[in-house]
């Protein structure tokens, strides 16, 4: 993305509208700056390479964990 890391991207989302439910997928996970960071948004983190069993599994986990139904 230019000007913008996804990081960056997922913090602002986060900034507009905290609880917005999400996944992110890394290949920089071994950045212990950027591993820091991604680890106090509590999404799941996928790391590349991963299949799409995986990407699949781990998005219905995040709006699961979100619905309404879940929430009491």
């Amino acid at each position: 993305m230019p000007r913008r890391s996804g990081l960056e991207l997922v913090e602002a989302v986060f900034a507009f509208k905290q609880g917005t439910p999400g996944v992110v997928m890394s290949g920089y996970t071994s950045d212990p700056e950027g591993a820091a960071r991604l680890g106090a948004l509590n999404l799941p983190i996928l790391n590349k390479p991963t299949t799409p069993t995986q990407v699949l599994g781990a998005i219905r986990q995040a709006l699961s964990a979100h619905s309404p139904s879940t929430r009491r």
